[in-house]
């Protein structure tokens, strides 16, 4: 048991190591599906959103909060593939995501082993 504790020690100072390995497992399920039924609905509120001005909630009906909206809106006013963009801005929240609950149970805790398991434990069933 002393040895998979030092060895987790070991592995908390390289947590970003543990980041990227989360973030490429993301990437590699994630980037290449096809849009869900509800992804495309979006996709499609953002698209005449941009190009024919017609905003959410006036002339479209999508029961969700406009933050999705905007953000495929801001893939199609920077002309990005709205799948990749949306999926690079999910990995991007992951990242952060992780991060921070690593902070914040580091800060909580004040112990690298439980900041590490942590870590662990949320990013390999979020991801």
């Amino acid at each position: 048991m002393l040895k998979i504790l030092q060895f987790s020690r070991k592995l908390y100072y390289k947590k970003y190591y543990l980041l990227i390995l989360f973030t490429l497992f993301f990437l590699l399920e994630n980037i290449n599906v096809k849009l869900s039924i509800d992804e495309g609905i979006w996709s499609y509120i953002g698209h005449i959103w941009y190009k024919y001005h017609l905003p959410p909630y006036i002339n479209s009906i999508e029961n969700k909060t406009p933050g999705i909206f905007y953000i495929y809106y801001l893939a199609n006013i920077l002309h990005f593939n709205p799948i990749y963009f949306t999926r690079f801005f999910a990995v991007l929240s992951s990242i952060f995501t992780i991060y921070f609950i690593s902070k914040i149970s580091y800060k909580l805790f004040k112990n690298t082993q439980i900041s590490f398991y942590t870590t662990l434990f949320f990013g390999l069933t979020y991801c």
